[in-house]
């Protein structure tokens, strides 16, 4: 189905702002399932995520929806985010990647923003790697293993 929906959207970019509008509008269920088909349309043509790149950073510390969030935080990982962005992603990134009520995906993708940031800010690497530190013990497999992928990479620069 979502296959069948992403490339209805891609022959006809029209549907490109409605499916955007959906995603604004934070209905319940209608925006995590219009993220979903838009990670989709990304990952079938990648010039979409350039095209929507503002929109996208510029409504991702906008987000509530969860599912929503795990799906904007993995491209924003893939895109590009200049520099009038970087303190709203950075700041947005960082306090979901430390919130534990937040689901696991969320806080993983999270991370990889933040390290992704890092690379350009080195001073923010003591606070990423305080931070896992903290969790790593007693969290979830999928942030223990980013995590300490991340500890590797952040030990080398």
């Amino acid at each position: 189905m979502k296959k069948m929906v992403a490339e209805w959207i891609l022959s006809d970019p029209k549907q490109l702002d409605t499916l955007w509008e959906m995603i604004l509008n934070q209905k319940p269920q209608q925006c995590g399932r219009a993220v979903w088909v838009l990670e989709y349309v990304c990952f079938l043509d990648k010039s979409v995520l350039v095209q929507l790149n503002d929109k996208i950073l510029d409504f991702f510390p906008k987000i509530t929806d969860n599912s929503a969030r795990r799906i904007l935080a993995k491209l924003v990982c893939e895109s590009e985010i200049p520099e009038k962005y970087e303190a709203d992603i950075l700041n947005t990134a960082f306090d979901w990647f430390s919130n534990r009520s937040l689901p696991i995906a969320v806080r993983v993708n999270c991370m990889q923003i933040v390290y992704k940031i890092c690379k350009k800010y080195p001073d923010i690497a003591p606070e990423i790697v305080t931070i896992i530190k903290n969790e790593i013990s007693d969290a979830k497999p999928a942030f223990v293993c980013r995590g300490q992928k991340i500890l590797k990479k952040l030990n080398k620069m």
